[in-house]
């Protein structure tokens, strides 16, 4: 748990929402590899910045077996602005 926090730094109380968000833009698929990238993140207790579109992305890029299109360029973008601002994203 101690080491969960650390992945979420100052952000820890907002992780459902983040996780929320990303399961809306993101098929079960990658978000089964996203949970093992922070659960690795965990391990070395490294923060994610999630309102961060650099983090967000080069995240993204690591669970991805192929490059990003545009339309996921700007999901991420869009993704990344909503977590700064706190804002649960719908369907």
């Amino acid at each position: 748990m101690m080491r969960a926090e650390k992945v979420f730094a100052q952000e820890s109380e907002k992780a459902s929402l983040y996780f929320h968000n990303l399961q809306h833009s993101f098929g079960s698929e990658i978000m089964q590899n996203i949970y093992e990238f922070i659960a690795k993140k965990a391990l070395f207790q490294e923060a994610i910045q999630f309102g961060s579109y650099d983090q967000m992305l080069r995240m993204i890029q690591q669970v991805r077996s192929r490059s990003l299109n545009e339309q996921e360029l700007r999901q991420i973008k869009h993704l990344s602005q909503a977590n700064r601002y706190e804002i649960a994203l719908i369907r």
